[in-house]
């Protein structure tokens, strides 16, 4: 999944396996206005309920010095898709 190019999904829920890089020990996840709290930077599972059609998924990262990261990522939702 990459950032300005849309993924298409038959599930409601995605589960999104991401790595976090930072020098920090915790970075402050948030995605959609939901925190995940701090996470340890490395390898990582978030998953994002998707609303049927066009979803715009928004991440937020923030590390201990205040300096943050945003990404969106647009997700389309349809049971009936050929992925």
């Amino acid at each position: 999944v990459y950032e300005g190019y849309p993924f298409y999904s038959r599930d409601s829920i995605y589960t999104l396996n991401c790595v976090i890089r930072d020098d920090s020990k915790k970075v402050k996840t948030v995605v959609n206005d939901q925190d995940f709290g701090y996470l340890v930077p490395g390898a990582n599972v978030l998953k994002v309920n998707l609303k049927l059609g066009e979803n715009k998924v928004n991440f937020l990262f923030t590390d201990k010095s205040n300096n943050s990261a945003k990404k969106q990522i647009t997700f389309f939702y349809d049971p009936t898709a050929d992925v």
